[in-house]
């Protein structure tokens, strides 16, 4: 420390421990008072920028298409799925779930259209459509036809049979859509350069009020979401003395995730609070050197919460280490000037308490500043990144390293001085001896212990080289859990848990003439091998009105199915959409 700068820090800091503590004490309350407002998030929100084109987009599909929340049970009966004793099992199970409050329908081969088991007339169709349960239908060909259909093959039943899947289509929060719409649309308004400085500043403040409805909100959606589940499960695990079932799905995986975050913050808490006390016991031995670390990790943990309780700032899976970190960095930098304290009081057993305090602060500064300085450096440098939890994970760790050196040299200093020195410990027998041994062992052997180097050198070298970059999310849970189990049993059985939405885009010719009176080009209309009069026909006032649109047309349909057909050679695209524009298909 610069003498002035020591002088100050001596006067204010040290000389008024009582004060320092007190003052710490009472902001660390008021940020642990926040603590109740920390919360975690496992949404798409926390994956991508603000405003990122794609997730707009995607949110634009799932208003014309529909919402792909849905949960997937899966049910692996003992007995022959086609037999009784199973189709009873699968209607107690489908009539359970149907009642669970939030689940709007639930879609299984008990409901499915069946039409050739056997075959009915299309005059049959408008009277009733057939399913498994109807008194006609055989349930064998249904077997059959439920196999050989690319719809509901390896979708709603696998290949072989023996596996179905139950669609628990998730009732729409209009609300949550409503918020979210409201609140990208103020960010682009904002960000707006056309905007004018007055309208700005009335968007910033309707942000703010719009960014806490949405957080309310998306906190009583994640216990909503989260007591589906628990819901779901109890009626699944009812059934599992009949067979293998298990539960997969977006909704299933992010209120699992979120579990899971909760469940790492506590248990690696725990873990290193600790590893902390043994570590801190066994180097030391005095009850002092584990008392004062261990409430500066704690309090500074506890304050950095309460902070991004404060701030709304959500935890997500990336970030969900940082309270491990910031303990094991406040645990260093504490270590640090206890090692030094006690070796200056060794060597000066009749100093003062201050005197060994200021002393060890002040040649430990720097050091500390540097190391803090370099670390910050390292996680500061994940906030170029274009990934929103990792810009998320550098913000939180730089923020939370700045906190811990800060309580390091108050909290920890003003703590010590409120104890007497004690009897002076020698505690550097042990580590001097340790690599005072290694070094005797090593520095005759130059030669093999360079060779050994240069050799873990070109092995990390030829290492670097075959690194690949893996984003296969059942791979993020262990084999045991129901996640890695199910979304492993929906993958390669029933089509995947989430699927692929593609969209094609009619020409902007066509597009534009869907407002105006004006006739389409020959091209495009020689394209589609058609007339005017194929796509429109014309009220009294001689207004065009679209009667078969773009891809409703037999060429343009050739070309769907083409499209299909590339991309799922084996077998047609089980879902297809159209809307007078764009066609979208599910794969």
């Amino acid at each position: 420390m610069p003498l002035n700068f020591s002088q100050f820090y001596k006067e204010q800091i040290l000389s008024k421990p009582k004060l320092v503590c007190f003052v710490i004490l009472m902001l660390s309350l008021f940020f642990m008072s926040q603590i109740s407002n920390f919360r975690l998030d496992a949404s798409g929100d926390t994956l991508v920028l603000e405003n990122d084109a794609d997730l707009n987009f995607y949110r634009e599909i799932k208003k014309k298409y529909g919402s792909d929340d849905f949960l997937i049970t899966t049910f692996s009966p003992d007995k022959n799925l086609f037999n009784d004793d199973s189709i009873e099992q699968l209607i107690s199970l489908s009539d359970l779930l149907n009642k669970i409050d939030g689940i709007e329908s639930v879609i299984s081969i008990l409901s499915v259209p069946l039409i050739n088991s056997p075959a009915v007339s299309v005059d049959s169709l408008q009277k009733e459509t057939p399913t498994m349960l109807s008194k006609q239908t055989n349930r064998n060909l249904a077997k059959q036809e439920l196999l050989d259909s690319p719809i509901y093959r390896d979708l709603l039943i696998s290949t072989d049979g023996k596996t179905t899947a139950l669609l628990l289509y998730v009732n729409k929060d209009d609300k949550y859509l409503q918020l979210l719409s409201q609140r990208d649309a103020l960010r682009l308004s904002i960000k707006d350069e056309q905007t004018p400085d007055q309208q700005i500043q009335s968007d910033k403040q309707k942000l703010k009020t719009i960014n806490l409805a949405f957080t309310r909100h998306v906190n009583d959606m994640q216990k909503q979401q989260a007591k589906l589940i628990s819901d779901v499960r109890q009626v699944v695990n009812q059934f599992k003395q009949y067979g293998v079932l298990h539960l997969g799905g977006v909704p299933m995986i992010t209120a699992d995730s979120i579990a899971f975050i909760q469940h790492d913050l506590i248990n690696f808490g725990l873990v290193v609070i600790l590893f902390i006390i043994a570590t801190l016991a066994i180097a030391f031995s005095r009850l002092r050197w584990v008392i004062l670390p261990l409430v500066t990790c704690v309090i500074t943990g506890g304050v950095m919460i309460g902070l991004l309780g404060l701030l709304n700032w959500p935890v997500t899976v990336v970030s969900s280490n940082f309270i491990s970190l910031m303990l094991i960095l406040t645990l260093s930098l504490t270590i640090h000037l206890i090692v030094r304290y006690q070796e200056y009081h060794w060597q000066n057993p009749l100093a003062t308490q201050l005197t060994i305090v200021s002393t060890v602060l002040r040649t430990k500064f720097v050091p500390c500043l540097f190391t803090s300085i370099t670390t910050i450096v390292a996680f500061a440098s994940l906030i170029v990144s274009d990934i929103r939890p990792v810009i998320d994970f550098g913000w939180m760790m730089t923020i939370g390293v700045c906190l811990a050196f800060l309580m390091v040299f108050t909290l920890f200093p003003a703590m010590l001085m409120l104890l007497p020195p004690g009897k002076p410990v020698n505690q550097q027998n042990f580590t001097k001896n340790l690599v005072l041994f290694v070094a005797n062992k090593l520095i005759p052997e130059k030669a093999k212990v360079l060779f050994v180097y240069f050799l873990i050198v070109a092995l990390s070298i030829l290492g670097v080289t075959m690194l690949t970059v893996e984003n296969r999310f059942i791979d993020y849970f262990k084999e045991n859990t129901e996640i890695y189990q199910g979304m492993a049993l929906i993958d390669k059985q029933l089509g995947g848990t989430t699927p692929l939405d593609v969209i094609i885009d009619a020409p902007k010719d066509f597009l534009d003439s869907l407002n105006t009176t004006e006739e389409i080009g020959a091209e495009l209309l020689a394209e589609l091998d058609m007339d005017e009069e194929d796509l429109f026909s014309f009220d009294t006032d001689q207004q065009p009105q679209v009667i078969t649109g773009y891809w409703f047309n037999p060429m343009m349909l050739k070309k769907i199915s083409g499209y299909h057909h590339y991309l799922v050679p084996e077998r047609k695209v089980y879902m297809s959409y159209y809307v007078w524009g764009v066609a979208a298909f599910k794969v």
